[in-house]
């Protein structure tokens, strides 16, 4: 069934005229004796992501428009359910969250949505750069300033992201913290 889901994924590209994919990861997470396996790859600017549970697909996100290249794919479980989430981090500079993730349980994936990545205002004194890691189980999104506070414009600020759920299903919320000054 994990050849069926990437199967479809290359079947899709060949379709695109591209017959190898321009980024591939492949990762896993494991616990309690469950595997998910997750295939996350690129073609032209198409994103393609599968995932199997203990051998089993179980879907995943098939044929999402990207802009830019990804920086960064990790699998965590911030919300200590016991599944897994996969977020893929885009290069960019965009006032707006560039962010895809999904969420896996035993039978199928579902999308996560991400406070401000549609309509809502940018971060104050937003200037690009951005980057984006996993700490404490939170995203962390740091991005440059365009007024720095010191003489050696050296100036980021910082947006924290909690997962919750909602009647819509889960998403990143910005966390409760204000977005912060650091130097590097």
């Amino acid at each position: 069934m994990l050849r069926l889901g990437f199967a479809l994924a290359f079947c899709a590209a060949a379709l695109t005229g591209c017959s190898k994919p321009i980024f591939q990861n492949d990762l896993s997470f494991v616990k309690d004796g469950n595997e998910y396996d997750f295939r996350v790859s690129v073609v032209k600017d198409m994103l393609y992501i599968s995932c199997k549970y203990n051998g089993a697909d179980i879907g995943g996100d098939y044929g999402r428009s990207i802009a830019g290249s990804i920086a960064q794919v990790a699998v965590k479980d911030l919300n200590s359910d016991g599944y897994p989430e996969l977020y893929v981090f885009y290069d960019g500079s965009s006032p707006v969250p560039d962010i895809t993730a999904i969420t896996c349980n035993e039978r199928a994936c579902s999308g996560i949505g991400v406070l401000g990545a549609v309509g809502g205002p940018g971060p104050e004194n937003y200037c690009g750069d951005d980057s984006y890691s996993i700490e404490n189980n939170l995203v962390i999104r740091k991005y440059r300033l365009c007024r720095t506070p010191s003489p050696t414009g050296a100036g980021f600020g910082a947006m924290a992201y909690t997962l919750g759920r909602n009647s819509f299903g889960y998403i990143l919320n910005l966390a409760d913290a204000p977005v912060r000054t650091v130097s590097n």
